[in-house]
């Protein structure tokens, strides 16, 4: 990142900092939320340039999902409870505009999930609260006593910024390390220069039933590759997310039960037509 890039970046997050110190909501300079009745391609959220986020064909409950999430801590779709049941059906294009051209960093993407949480509650007359709960997780530990990794999961001696896609796309094989990469889906990951956090990210061990914790400790980052049979009912020789884990990286999910943060829909309404 550029001297004049990691200004851009500090003056979000001072942006932010004084919103939030001031308690006075942020909001889009204009937003617009229509009944989506042509069954559009889903898509979004789409951070576009001068602060345009876009979402098409969404849902009440992944519009309140993606608001309330950051980059940094994504909710799961179960860690999103109640409402009325329309909140699972009815669908929705939000199409917003920040004020002023701000810079495509992670401040700004975060910043525009705080302002959409106000276009839910004018439009939609959201009204929600975090509660704890204890439900079932997975516990990622490291799995052989010595502490010893899988040959997967590589501890990087360098440190590194954000990721920013060199011409022609990455080369996970050249000498030029990579900070900040994510690649994965269907059966696969193959992430450069990022902490062990990148492994609790929603469905980036496959499609589990729970939500994975971190017990390992590790500290630092790494460059991490996995791949495991995406689909169990298929014929392959690849391995389940499970045994993928623990040969792969050295590390194991254990079933176990914690206490973890919900979002509750206590109320929610139809929006008016723009």
């Amino acid at each position: 990142m550029t001297n004049r890039g990691r200004l851009a970046a500090l003056i979000v997050v001072f942006t932010v900092s004084m919103v939030l110190a001031a308690q006075s909501p942020p909001s889009f300079e204009v937003a617009s939320v229509k009944v989506n009745k042509l069954g559009d391609p889903q898509s979004g959220p789409q951070m576009q340039p001068g602060g345009r986020l876009t979402l098409t064909n969404r849902t009440l409950r992944y519009l309140v999902q993606f608001a309330y999430s950051t980059l940094e801590s994504p909710l799961h779709d179960f860690q999103i409870v109640g409402g009325p049941e329309w909140t699972d059906q009815d669908r929705f294009d939000v199409t917003a505009k920040m004020e002023g051209n701000p810079p495509p960093v992670p401040a700004t993407a975060n910043l525009a999930r705080m302002m959409l949480r106000g276009v839910l509650a004018e439009r939609f007359q959201l009204k929600v609260r975090r509660e704890s709960r204890e439900v079932p997780v997975y516990a990622l530990v490291v799995a052989r006593p010595n502490g010893q990794l899988g040959a997967g999961l590589r501890l990087r001696q360098d440190t590194c910024e954000r990721f920013v896609p060199p011409p022609g796309g990455p080369d996970l094989k050249g000498t030029t390390p990579l900070c900040g990469y994510l690649r994965g889906g269907q059966g696969m990951l193959n992430y450069r220069g990022v902490p062990i956090s990148s492994l609790f990210r929603p469905n980036a061990l496959g499609a589990l039933d729970r939500l994975v914790i971190d017990r390992t400790n590790l500290q630092g980052i790494f460059d991490i590759d996995l791949t495991w049979a995406a689909d169990s009912t298929a014929a392959t020789d690849a391995p389940s997310i499970f045994t993928a884990v623990q040969e792969q990286l050295g590390l194991k999910l254990e079933p176990t039960k914690a206490p973890v943060d919900v979002l509750v829909i206590d109320g929610a309404e139809r929006p008016a037509p723009d």
